[in-house]
């Protein structure tokens, strides 16, 4: 069953809890500032054992920029067989993994800190330092956390949202829609302050092409699951439903949209950044301390890479950044850009949620005839309906029941207004209608001299 219009299916579980912003400060290790010796300190030795390529072979297999190096480098081994060997303590693993690997060069490494947004010491393997890697196959380890580590840090979703949050002329949208106190319903001109951002949710994670309820986008890249892409969009999306879920129960008042609306939008915003600094300092060795509650990096893994049949995944989140690490990312460039068309698209997703509130609010509904023809469909009803999948379709003004053909109920100036002015996709909107009127009042109604007809609120 298609999601319904307006009331978006998010795609992902919410937990109970929000999360905190972590300190501006990367982690100061409660280890000693020594290498943790792993199967004799002498990896080159086991590694080979083991059936690997050699160190140079595998510093080649770099530069030759071959596939899947994390498995056939060893670093997929070396990243596991230190974890247990280290009693899975996941607090600064990076550094110490870092120290490890570095042990036989002889030289001070200096710090690989990243359990902070601002960090100074989260930097890319220098020029030339793979041959100084035991094994080898930590050059891929430490690559893969700069590329996942500089894709958060390019995230700020306020500085995303400023220029489309900006553009949605909240006074105009209420005047097209409400022009008289008496046009609510309910006399309760009300929505609920999370309403809004499932709605932006539902436009980072919308159906693409012909099945869009918006029709006019920016042209945006589908990011693959794996990719460095799909996995900045994801954590987005992720840490903004945390946020949005921290916000249940409060209320925004319609009358005032222009004024409350952007004040919502800012301060859940806000959160969203928090949470991922949070995440961020939790997945690459900080505390469990610096946030209010514990982050689930397993559950986090589980939904921005959903597992394949078969798959059982093991549950310790020690192995959280392995299986990021499988995915091999590389370079993260245009991602931010790739973000930015899908937070402005999620924002005239937003709009025509908005108006799918307001016509809620107004008592509009669909009444579905499936026995009239086309040509009788587009010249009744006032332009107020269309045609579509063999049946047609008409927005009509409150009531309800049995006023099927009148023509003083017809809805053709809000119908055609979302239609033209704000790229409701007018067509998909009756399907979801039909297909999800998730309200429980949907009726059946027999023939009776008119044919089938099915009635459903817009919701």
């Amino acid at each position: 069953m298609r999601k319904a219009v307006f009331v978006f299916a998010v795609a992902w579980r919410f937990r109970q809890a929000v999360l905190a912003a972590p300190a501006g400060t990367d982690i100061v290790s409660s280890h000693p500032a020594t290498p943790v010796e792993t199967h004799g300190k002498y990896w080159a030795s086991y590694m080979k054992a083991k059936g690997y390529p050699s160190n140079e072979a595998v510093c080649n297999m770099i530069r030759n920029k071959e596939n899947d190096l994390f498995s056939r480098s060893g670093g997929e081994d070396y990243y596991r067989i230190w974890m247990i060997d280290n009693g899975f303590i996941m607090d600064d693993w990076v550094q110490q993994l870092y120290l490890n690997a570095t042990a036989d060069a002889g030289t001070t490494t200096g710090n690989l800190g990243c359990t902070a947004l601002d960090s100074k010491s989260c930097r890319p393997p220098q020029e030339g330092v793979c041959e100084r890697y035991n094994p080898a196959g930590f050059h891929i380890i430490h690559t893969g956390i700069i590329s996942m580590y500089t894709t958060l840090q390019a995230v700020d979703i306020s500085d995303l949202g400023e220029i489309p949050l900006a553009d949605l002329d909240l006074r105009t949208l209420a005047t097209d829609f409400i022009w008289r106190e008496n046009d609510w319903q309910n006399r309760d001109p009300e929505m609920s302050a999370i309403a809004p951002i499932l709605f932006l949710l539902a436009g980072l994670l919308r159906p693409v092409g012909e099945a869009g309820l918006v029709t006019e986008l920016v042209a945006t890249e589908e990011p693959r699951v794996g990719t460095i892409g799909s996995f900045q969009l994801n954590t987005v999306a992720r840490c903004l439903s945390l946020a949005a879920k921290s916000r249940r129960g409060g209320y925004i008042d319609i009358s005032r949209l222009a004024h409350e609306l952007p004040t919502e939008i800012s301060s859940v915003f806000d959160d969203t950044n928090n949470n991922i600094a949070a995440l961020t300092s939790k997945l690459f060795g900080g505390t469990s301390s610096q946030s209010l509650l514990p982050i689930d990096l397993m559950e986090f893994v589980n939904i921005i890479l959903p597992e394949t049949e078969g798959e059982e995944r093991m549950g310790n989140e020690a192995f959280a950044p392995w299986y990021l690490l499988q995915q091999n990312y590389q370079d993260w460039e245009g991602s931010a850009n790739t973000l930015r068309g899908y937070v402005h698209n999620s924002f005239k997703y937003m709009k025509v949620g908005l108006i799918g509130h307001l016509f809620k609010l107004r008592g509009l509904y669909v009444m579905h005839f499936t026995w009239l023809e086309r040509d009788r469909c587009q010249k009744e009803f006032d332009g107020a309906s269309r045609y579509v999948d063999g049946g047609c379709f008409v927005l009509k003004i409150s009531g309800g029941g049995w006023k099927h053909l009148n023509h003083h109920d017809n809805a053709p100036t809000e119908l055609n207004l979302a239609e033209e002015k704000y790229h409701l996709n007018v067509h998909n909107f009756f399907r979801n209608v039909r297909d999800c009127n998730n309200d429980g009042r949907m009726m059946e109604h027999g023939k009776y001299g008119m044919g089938e007809l099915s009635y459903g609120s817009v919701s």
